[in-house]
């Protein structure tokens, strides 16, 4: 998610089993089938899944995140680490999410003994037992028939008019740990998600008059009576999500072997252009830093101004951008369009191939995408040090107040809108940016790309993150150096320390301009 203020009947059986030893581990597979109901802003659907026991032990329950029922009042533990208000909107209509069938294949019915509450107010989270222990190697395939009402958006997920969002709208499996733990938590304000990577597959039915952007690549589509019905495959992805609105015009690019599509309002042509040329640009050098881009399509989804709790969220192979209607000539370096577009193309690598849990380690996703993007951004539009420097730019908006920032290496859970934009957005990348400057961008970009080459597709932690600058800077580097000022204890790196009052100035100006102009579009 980028910042703050800038604005898923049985359908196959087949029994447990255990992969002979000689045999590689299983994927996990996800399929789904939904129709959407714009009028009442609700989807009907089922999903047929895998749960694979990577874990070193057998496991006797299942954990499923009902991630929708963060909307269904105003007590869950979203509702209530917002403040009342996420993204500065308070919770209108609610969602939520029900399951009417959760059984495993074979027919055994999971939903009887079923706990829903494992927080107070909160059903976020299901816990179910299992018939019999699943033993380390052997997978098991479930089937579950749902209906998730979407509420009017408050963040990520939902609708706005004809916009719907259907982001972790179906029952999603826990991360299975090594240790055969579940990290099964509730929906947190500020925490994102954390999931096995799979093979998913989506077909999804909406109204003839809409458009569907959705992840992964569009592989079929046809009509069927009243309805369209669009399928996509994404393999090796950790979710899918869908964006559907009849207003939509589609932007075709391409990055080398990558196809870029953006979806846009009508009238956000200039918008949807620059984001184009900017992502084919961003995706040849993330690639190039951090590991290619593994998958055939990306697709860009600018939501309507109605719609824009939803923007600035990203999801594998999809993200929202955001920004106004209107842009800049492409020589001029636009903030709004760029950095919030930028930072969710790095979130393609820092959370979609590099998995962390943000929940736990927030420092890795955010923090790392921010930093990134803004690296990539300094250099492309060569404002390094400028007063459009992007990296300047932020540092005035949300640095300069001079109160104290906490430890970047806390969970998210910790923090509030102010603290977490201050301590996991822009202290790493002001942390980043000092060891460039001390020891140059070589061995820095060198450090990165050991620890994203390491960590893709698998779910590294922090202890990972401090072993590549270790390898690169000397044994030990980490713990004297890196950690520290990562928990606030150098100055160098904290709020005294930003730039002068004309920046801030500067900043603010530009701000409320862009507001302007974005209230006035269409």
């Amino acid at each position: 998610m980028r910042q703050l203020a800038f604005v898923l009947s049985l359908w196959v059986c087949a029994p447990v089993f255990a992969a002979p030893p000689s045999e590689p581990m299983p994927r996990h597979w996800v399929r789904l089938e939904a129709t959407l109901d714009p009028s009442k802003h609700r989807v009907d659907g089922e999903a047929w899944f895998s749960f694979v026991n990577t874990a070193n032990r057998a496991v006797s329950e299942l954990y499923l995140h009902l991630y929708p029922n963060a909307f269904a009042s105003e007590d869950t533990v979203f509702i209530r680490e917002g403040g009342g208000q996420i993204r500065s909107k308070s919770l209108a209509a609610r969602g939520g999410i029900t399951l009417s069938v959760l059984e495993i294949a074979g027919g055994a019915d999971l939903l009887a003994g079923a706990e829903t509450e494992l927080v107070s107010r909160d059903k976020t989270q299901l816990r179910v037992k299992l018939p019999a222990p699943v033993q380390p190697g052997a997978a098991l395939e479930l089937h579950a028939r749902f209906r998730t009402q979407l509420p009017e958006i408050v963040a990520r997920s939902g609708y706005a008019g004809q916009f719907h969002m259907l982001g972790q709208w179906f029952p999603k499996l826990a991360k299975l740990e090594a240790d055969g733990t579940f990290a099964s938590f509730p929906y947190h304000g500020f925490g994102e998600f954390y999931a096995d990577f799979a093979d998913y597959e989506l077909t999804l039915r909406v109204p003839r008059a809409y458009v569907t952007a959705a992840g992964g690549t569009r592989v079929a589509s046809r009509t069927v009576g009243s309805l369209r019905e669009d399928r996509f495959v994404a393999p090796r992805v950790h979710d899918i999500a869908a964006a559907c609105y009849p207003e939509f015009e589609r932007y075709l690019g391409r990055s080398d072997a990558v196809a870029i599509e953006v979806y846009a309002p009508r009238g956000y042509r200039a918008a949807a252009e620059r984001q184009l040329q900017l992502m084919a640009a961003g995706l040849r050098y993330f690639s190039a830093a951090y590991g290619a881009y593994p998958y055939p399509q990306l697709t860009v989804v600018i939501p309507p101004r109605a719609g824009g709790g939803a923007a600035g969220m990203e999801y594998p192979t999809l993200f929202l951008s955001g920004g106004p209607w209107w842009a800049l000539p492409a020589w001029l370096p636009d903030a709004n369009q760029d950095i919030v577009a930028v930072h969710e193309l790095a979130h393609q690598w820092f959370s979609g191939m590099i998995a962390t849990n943000e929940v736990e380690i927030p420092l890795l996703d955010e923090g790392l995408a921010e930093w990134s993007s803004l690296e990539f951004l300094r250099a492309h539009s060569r404002t390094r040090g400028t007063l459009l420097d992007p990296l300047v730019l932020l540092e005035a908006a949300f640095l300069y107040r001079g109160q104290p920032v906490p430890s970047s290496l806390l969970p998210a859970y910790h923090y509030n809108y102010d603290t977490l934009e201050r301590a996991i957005y822009m202290r790493p990348a002001r942390v980043l940016e000092q060891i460039e400057l001390r020891h140059g961008r070589a061995p820095l970009m060198a450090a990165m790309r050991r620890y994203a080459l390491a960590g893709r597709f698998e779910h590294p932690r922090i202890e990972d993150f401090y072993a590549a600058f270790d390898q690169q800077f000397g044994s030990g580097w980490s713990a004297r150096e890196l950690a520290p000022a990562l928990e606030g204890k150098l100055d160098m790196v904290d709020a005294g320390t930003v730039r002068p009052a004309v920046t801030r100035f500067f900043a603010d100006v530009w701000f409320w301009v862009q507001v302007v102009l974005h209230v006035l579009g269409p």
